[in-house]
């Protein structure tokens, strides 16, 4: 996967955004993956360094006898301003597929990292795990009250809060709030065994769980706290750790 970033993101943030421009930090091997990050304040330059980095891992690849596949690659643009130009990225003689988003590591980014992508995509996993709970979980017998607040804490909210520290910026938007609290929703009306017209405040009172927003902010300071990174001027995840004056 090819990154090219116009953001001054910190390279703390996901270990894989770098500052200098050598070849050998913008090229990370996986297990069976390579992975390249360019960040420049120009786009043109960023394809240029792109295209000569694949230039040299291919040259370096038949020394080493191994093999890139442009048609198993792709290549993601972050970009707060329009594209004027089309990016191309070429693997030797063939091109290398650009993608509005990507998912690493278990963070699906987006080309405005705006994360709504990542958010949509784990709520949907939680309310799939949810919805299995229907064949155990009924209003007059099924799990009781202590398994599925284990269940809740050791397993969904793990899930849905999946590296809330970098996307708390997500919290400004309505819509994305309504859709994270409808997972806790789910459990709070299975745990005090309610009908589904019950709404989120209420169920969430009787069933005595933390609010999932609060428990983000908790998550957000607490690595806040911990982290070097955050203790520079310049990180980028610095400026989404910050708080409204509403909240």
């Amino acid at each position: 996967m090819i990154m090219l970033s116009e953001y001054n993101i910190d390279p703390k943030i996901f270990l894989n955004f770098v500052e200098s421009y050598e070849l050998e930090n913008y090229v990370q091997a996986f297990a069976d993956d390579n992975q390249i990050v360019i960040v420049s304040e120009s786009l043109l330059l960023c394809q240029l360094a792109g295209n000569n980095i694949l230039k040299k891992m291919l040259a370096k690849s038949v020394v080493k006898k191994s093999t890139y596949s442009a048609s198993k690659s792709d290549a993601v643009v972050f970009s707060e301003r329009n594209i004027p130009f089309e990016v191309v990225i070429m693997l030797g003689d063939d091109k290398v597929p650009v993608t509005s988003s990507k998912r690493l590591l278990g963070v699906t980014l987006d080309s405005k990292l705006k994360w709504h992508d990542h958010v949509s995509k784990q709520t949907a996993t939680c309310k799939r795990l949810m919805f299995l709970l229907n064949k155990c979980c009924k209003l007059k017998w099924g799990l009781n009250r202590d398994i599925l607040c284990h269940i809740w804490t050791g397993c969904i909210e793990h899930i849905l809060l999946y590296c809330c520290s970098a996307w708390l910026c997500v919290l400004k938007n309505t819509n994305m709030v309504r859709k994270i609290e409808s997972v806790q929703r789910l459990i709070a009306q299975k745990i005090i065994k309610s009908f589904k017209t019950v709404s989120y405040e209420a169920a969430l009172t009787l069933s005595g769980l933390p609010p999932v927003i609060g428990r983000i902010h908790e998550r957000a300071l607490s690595y806040a706290v911990t982290s070097k990174s955050l203790r520079t001027s310049n990180s980028k995840l610095a400026y989404r750790l910050h708080f409204n004056s509403k909240q």
